[in-house]
């Protein structure tokens, strides 16, 4: 059994591909189907391009890819087996406090806040695979196995 990520073309999320996913399913394949074009599918590529160009074109749709397929607690073995060097996660649940907190300091304390606030990905390695995992456990995360939040 494997877990993958089977990623749409311009057209989307067709009933070819989520077929296509059926079929790894029944093998008993563990499979992840992410709508990147917000469920919207097309008869033609060039309306699935044009639309795509909407969403923000190209950087947007793999940002979308980035957010289906990130360091969450499945992913962690690909590091710990040494089958991935390094994944690249997004702390989202620091970059929505951060966001909150930067909103309070505008709005309600009448702060100069920047318009941008850079906020790194982390690499996730073998390294700091345990700070990362009790990172997910303290975001609420309650499928993180133990054997990783016990590593240093």
């Amino acid at each position: 059994m494997a877990e993958v990520v089977v990623f749409h073309h311009a057209l989307g999320l067709t009933g070819f591909v989520c077929d296509f996913a059926g079929r790894l399913r029944e093998d008993e394949h563990v499979v992840h189907t992410p709508d990147l074009l917000a469920g919207r599918t097309f008869d033609r590529i060039e309306d699935g391009l044009a639309f795509s160009e909407e969403l923000g074109g190209p950087t947007a749709l793999v940002g979308r890819a980035r957010v289906a397929v990130d360091a969450l607690p499945a992913e962690l073995a690909y590091v710990d087996k040494g089958l991935a060097p390094v994944l690249l996660a997004q702390p989202t649940y620091k970059w929505g406090y951060v966001s909150v907190e930067k909103i309070v300091e505008k709005v309600h304390l009448k702060q100069d806040v920047p318009p941008i606030i850079p906020m790194e990905l982390v690499k996730v390695t073998k390294d700091n695979l345990g700070t990362w995992a009790r990172q997910l456990k303290d975001w609420g995360f309650t499928d993180v196995p133990d054997s990783y939040l016990k590593l240093p």
